[in-house]
């Protein structure tokens, strides 16, 4: 093989990609219908955001209420169009929040979840409102295993969608 026709130097271009695999597991979905005054904007910084913040939140007010690694639980968002509600709702989308256990086949933390949620969400609130910074910290939102979203955490978004979740206000 002659190697001559090679060059040390890569020419090609930077494709990002990401790998993942499909194990059943345990969900919770926590399902916000959006009613005006809010705006409905996925796209939005601050609506994801929100989103983001509100599912970490939920990720170490879980953890935390019922007493596991805080590893043991991902969370996410989705948005979906207002279609799935029934026909009277006024609603201009939907977001939800979910909960996934990380072990294959599931633990059974989210299911609990379920069963503890006003203790959760009483958790989770309490995170998102303590007084510990302007937007998220490592007392709060930031842990090591979100790092990657450490730039769009804001705790402040993620108690506003809270509240309006548990108690319509905006």
């Amino acid at each position: 093989m002659d190697l001559s026709e090679y060059t040390n130097q890569c020419d090609g271009s930077t494709v990002n990609t990401s790998f993942s695999y499909t194990f059943p597991s345990d969900l919770t979905v926590l399902r916000i219908p959006l009613h005006e005054p809010l705006r409905f904007e996925p796209s939005a910084d601050w609506f994801e955001s929100a989103g983001q913040s509100l599912a970490e939140a939920l990720v170490m007010g879980a953890s935390q209420e019922l007493d596991i690694e805080n590893d043991e639980l991902e969370g996410g968002y989705r948005t979906r169009s207002s279609d799935i509600l029934p026909e009277s709702s006024d609603a201009k989308g939907v977001i939800e929040i979910f909960l996934f256990d990380t072990t294959p086949g599931g633990a059974g933390f989210s299911a609990k979840v379920w069963e503890e949620f006003d203790n959760v969400t009483d958790r989770a609130h309490s995170i998102l409102t303590g007084d510990c910074c302007d937007s998220a910290c490592h007392k709060c939102l930031r842990r090591y295993d979100n790092r990657h979203l450490h730039g769009s955490l804001d705790r402040f978004l993620g108690a506003a969608l809270l509240e309006y979740a548990r108690h319509g206000t905006t």
